[in-house]
């Protein structure tokens, strides 16, 4: 497995965790991140940057020069930057700079491609090559001239450093596999240098014949930057199987050091925190096993572990590495089931035939354009009274999924939620040609069209739940549906510091008496919950309420035998309203990482919990993630 360094891991593939800390600090002060000029002080242009970073794993690094002018003066360097950057992305259409650094003549470093400096963002510096690197340009062209000093000695410096966070040896080799460029074919394996130059890859004179022949004293260079450090972190295997109760297979943890260390290693789960501790004779290099138990000496539950390795001794204290252990628990018998279409309409039509698996009398069609979330959000109560699926549509026309999953329905209503500027009349026309009846329920503005749909649930009603109508705070109204469908309570709308009329209305006429007001003060201020009477139900922040929703859904009668996950990020909310129909609680992850709060409200509810529903592709949650779901509901 490939090594990662801790801040990697958790500022990458933990970060919404927020359990794992900053790496340790290294004993010499060159092995720190050097001075470097950040993309915002160079001036790079926010609105060029075509997409967000993708992330590799750094093996090796390469040198680079940007065949540009030598004679530029240091009022000049950050110009030619972004020079490079402007050429890079409107020149040859790249998503950004190639580089992830940039050094000038003298001796400024500069932060290149955007994504974090110290994770392994993948550029487009070295074509077949760039997701095993790092890619270092010198600023100039060194055919014939030979680099500064002060431009050797911060290279020098900047590759110690960013070697020494990906545990990478400076005078060692890597195997990799090309992703094909003119001198490796796609599939070839190439032996490269650690520290290679950029024609080494590729059929290219950079990064010119003069710094090209500093490379080997370049490597020993670093290799002396910052002692001790510890290369090759690693485990073999990187998954070991077996059961929680009877036990697992064990993996053997490696990483060869410059010197003599004493090595102690934590092994972490995002959620359930420091599970085991373990120790290793002092050596220059580290052999230690990990059978999957914790230090209490039982078998800890399946999911993704990391190993936090530390090595001290008298030459000082290396820099801290982490690798991955995967633990595959295989009786996990509890299915967490991934529902999924090619789009959100696709997934809304996965969701409808689970909850629907034969004919519906009445379905609830509801906008999934972002724009109009806040009228569909109050849907799923409605689906749930009418005993229906909840289908989405656009807004001038009826997807392909959404038309055939009404046809394999066969429901002798619709009821379309929102005004024509949500679900325009030609989608009604297209629904009644099917020989459906049609139903549209909406107000004037999204408080009014919520108060309609909970008249259309009828009452009295005992509960409602109140959100925020704000954009920036609808996904607690998504989370909230699902409880509240379960309850058949309906949402309604409300600002952050007033209460609507319509919705002061719709409560009046429901004769409510327990009322929720979902979300922290930043979405719902005190003055509103106080004069609505409500009972604020709320966390830190999404996740959290999602959580805290889901606890009130279960302790005010929801069964807790079915839990859906959606995702709680911007662009894939839409997910959490189809899964709202389920009338469960609904948790949010984010697409890399599944929150603590989340793996933990289902490990609470791991007892009673029969199935739990991922909504959504891998792109709106990764298969980590939602493997974490499957782990939570079947630990014991």
């Amino acid at each position: 497995m490939q090594g990662h360094s801790e801040s990697a891991v958790s500022r990458l593939t933990r970060v919404l965790r927020g359990i794992l800390g900053g790496g340790s600090q290294p004993a010499a002060a060159l092995t720190d991140q050097p001075a470097i000029v950040s993309r915002a002080q160079w001036g790079a242009d926010l609105h060029i940057r075509r997409a967000d970073p993708d992330y590799g794993a750094v093996q090796m690094a390469v040198v680079h020069h940007t065949d540009t002018g030598n004679d530029y003066t240091p009022l000049q360097a950050r110009a030619v930057v972004r020079g490079i950057y402007v050429f890079h992305v409107k020149s040859n259409g790249w998503n950004d700079i190639g580089y992830n650094f940039l050094v000038d003549r003298f001796g400024t470093v500069y932060e290149g491609r955007y994504g974090g400096m110290d994770l392994p963002v993948i550029g487009a510096h070295t074509l077949g090559f760039n997701s095993v690197s790092t890619g270092v340009s010198l600023m100039g062209t060194f055919s014939a001239a030979s680099p500064s000093p002060a431009m050797l000695s911060s290279l020098e410096q900047v590759l110690a450093w960013r070697l020494d966070v990906a545990h990478v040896d400076p005078l060692g080799h890597a195997t990799v596999t090309s992703a094909g460029s003119d001198k490796y074919p796609q599939g070839a394996h190439a032996t490269l240098n650690d520290i290679s130059g950029h024609r080494d890859m590729d059929s290219t004179g950079c990064p010119g014949d003069i710094a090209y022949a500093l490379l080997d004293q370049i490597r020993h260079a670093v290799a002396q930057i910052g002692l001790p450090k510890v290369y090759r972190p690693a485990t073999v295997p990187d998954t070991i199987s077996g059961t929680q109760l009877g036990g697992y297979a064990t993996a053997t943890i490696s990483a060869v050091a410059t010197a003599p260390m004493h090595w102690s290693l934590t092994v972490t789960h995002f959620a359930l925190g420091d599970v085991r501790h373990l120790t290793a004779p002092d050596a220059d290099g580290l052999a230690a096993q990990w059978d999957g138990t914790d230090d209490n000496g039982r078998p800890v539950p399946g999911g993704d572990y990391s190993v936090r390795i530390e090595a001290a001794g008298p030459a000082g204290t290396a820099r801290a590495a982490t690798v991955d252990v995967a633990v595959d628990n295989t009786s996990e018998l509890r299915p967490a089931t991934r529902l999924a279409g090619g789009d959100r309409y696709g997934t809304s039509a996965a969701v409808s035939r689970q909850v629907a698996p034969d004919t519906a009398t009445s379905v609830i069609v509801a906008s999934a354009d972002n724009a109009h979330l806040v009228d569909s959000l109050v849907a799923a109560p409605l689906a749930v009274a009418k005993k229906g699926p909840l289908l989405l549509s656009a807004i001038d026309s009826l997807p392909g999924d959404t038309s055939a999953e009404l046809d394999r329905l066969h429901p002798s209503d619709a009821y379309i939620v929102g005004g024509t500027a949500a679900v325009s009349d030609s989608v009604a026309a297209a629904i009644t040609a099917k020989g459906i009846t049609v139903h549209r329920v909406a107000g004037d503005d999204a408080p009014s069209t919520a108060a309609e749909v909970a008249g259309a649930i009828g009452g009295p009603r005992v509960g409602a739940v109140v959100v925020a109508r704000e954009r920036a705070h609808l996904v607690d109204g998504l989370a909230a549906s699902g409880p509240a469908a379960g309850l058949g309570r309906p949402v309604l709308l409300v600002n952050h510091d007033s209460v609507p009329a319509a919705t002061t209305a719709a409560l009046a006429d429901l004769h409510v008496m327990d009322l929720w007001a979902v979300g922290g003060t930043a979405a719902i201020s005190d003055v509103v919950v106080t004069q609505l009477h409500a009972r604020r139900v709320a966390g830190d922040d999404r996740w959290s309420t999602a959580a805290a929703v889901a606890e009130a859904g279960v302790a005010a009668g929801v069964v807790p035998d079915t839990f859906v996950v959606a995702s709680g990020e911007e662009a894939h909310l839409v997910d959490a309203l189809s899964g709202g129909s389920f009338g469960k609680p609904v948790l949010l992850t984010g697409r890399r990482a599944m929150p603590k709060v989340t793996w933990d409200e289902l490990y609470s509810h791991r007892v009673t919990i029969e199935q739990a529903w991922v909504v959504g592709g891998t792109g709106s949650i990764a298969t980590s993630p939602a493997a974490d779901v499957k782990h939570a509901i079947n630990a014991l």
